[in-house]
């Protein structure tokens, strides 16, 4: 496996950012949230298309195809990777996981769409594993496996979360997560070891709850 970027160093990768974006992840306050209705959202996944799986220094990277459209913006999907312990904190509350769908446009800044990850005993879906753990690099898949039913979101505006930090990135965070087995826990902290940056300033931003 490729040598993936060390997280007990983190805190060496300010190096890297010499601008003013605050930056990303942050510990959710639900009280503190700014609630409104919005029904623009629209996430367009192919059910069943072929991703193309990377190892790279940032981690395990599948590439695919998708489209999000949101207050007369459209989003392409470029990829999207998992992180092994959440990255973003829900009133200091962790979750084992959080997937990051990382968006393009070519008229606003990147958007990232992230979904949380809980562990269930009962769940016996193996869409991780399909992943993460074929020998092949290009894998037949249903990324909304990936998804939960409700797509009400929290937005922010921050950075990525790796170097070099500087993107201004619009944070899209849905609030239901998703359930994954026991063993597949087991497989993302053996492939990708508590790989989420340590909690940033919230500074003086504001956090959205987007009810779709």
């Amino acid at each position: 496996m490729m040598k993936h970027l060390d997280y007990r160093h983190q805190d060496k990768w300010a190096l890297a950012n010499n601008t003013l974006i605050p930056q990303s992840p942050i510990d959710i306050q639900k009280e503190q949230l700014i609630s409104e209705v919005d029904t623009s959202l629209m996430i367009s996944l192919p059910h069943e298309q072929e991703v193309i799986v990377k190892d790279a220094p940032f981690g395990i990277q599948i590439y695919a195809e998708g489209d999000l459209q949101w207050r007369g913006h459209e989003y392409m999907l470029n990829r999207f990777h998992f992180h092994d312990g959440a990255e973003h904190l829900i009133n200091g509350q962790r979750h084992a996981a959080e997937i990051h769908f990382a968006f393009e446009s070519v008229d606003i800044n990147q958007l990232v769409l992230a979904v949380f990850v809980d562990v269930d005993e009962a769940c016996t879906d193996n869409s991780i594993e399909t992943l993460l753990n074929n020998p092949k690099k290009l894998v037949e898949f249903d990324i909304n496996k990936l998804l939960p039913e409700n797509h009400t979101f929290w937005t922010y505006k921050g950075s990525m979360t790796t170097p070099p930090l500087n993107q201004t990135v619009t944070w899209m965070i849905l609030e239901e997560p998703i359930k994954i087995s026991p063993a597949e826990k087991e497989l993302l902290q053996d492939k990708l070891r508590s790989n989420y940056r340590n909690i940033q300033d919230l500074e003086d931003r504001d956090i959205y709850r987007i009810e779709d």
